[in-house]
């Protein structure tokens, strides 16, 4: 009896260390959202007014995830995934840049992006990356060389599939929202 009470008790120091070595295997993937300060736009007019680049098209896959490690903590600094995007349809493209055409599939950088280490989900004001294979009409602004990412972060990316905004409604996605049903309905017309 005694050779189990002592079995089970370094049994139990085994798992305790196991759990503090390798962290929870039980636990769920984390989620972040980061506030961010972006251009908002009142409608759909003033953000058409204010972008250079707007494409229809769809979303081709996620290419790679960018997380920039912060110097000071183990949390990340920021980050994105980049994602391949297939162009359909140019609506507007004031800046004449040659990427910007039918058929052509453009990099876009998205604000929300997963840290493996952490085992987190990292994003930008509530931003949720669009989903593979799904239509959106993107307002757009450069980002760095190739890459381009949508304007005001949530405002810029409107998914045209369905009636969802993509967005959760809380006080501060409502205006983010009524901008993209506005869109919605232009481009459903």
């Amino acid at each position: 009896m005694k050779k189990v009470i002592i079995g089970l008790a370094l049994l139990g120091v085994i798992i305790f260390s196991l759990f503090l070595i390798f962290g929870n295997p039980f636990a769920g993937d984390k989620k972040v959202s980061w506030e961010g300060k972006i251009d908002g736009y009142e409608s759909a007019d003033e953000m058409e007014k204010n972008v250079n680049i707007i494409v229809k098209g769809e979303k081709l896959c996620e290419d790679e995830t960018i997380v920039l490690d912060s110097e000071v903590t183990n949390d990340p600094a920021g980050g994105y995934t980049k994602s391949s995007f297939k162009i359909s349809e140019v609506i507007k493209n004031s800046e004449d840049d040659r990427a910007i055409s039918v058929g052509n599939t453009i990099n876009i950088s998205e604000a929300e992006f997963y840290d493996k280490n952490s085992k987190t989900t990292y994003t930008i004001n509530d931003y949720e990356n669009m989903k593979q294979g799904d239509d959106y009409v993107l307002y757009l602004k450069h980002a760095d060389e190739g890459l381009y990412t949508t304007a005001g972060v949530t405002f810029g990316k409107i998914p045209i599939n369905g009636d969802e905004t993509e967005l959760e409604e809380s006080d501060v996605n409502e205006q983010v929202n009524e901008v993209i049903n506005e869109a919605q309905q232009e481009f459903s017309e």
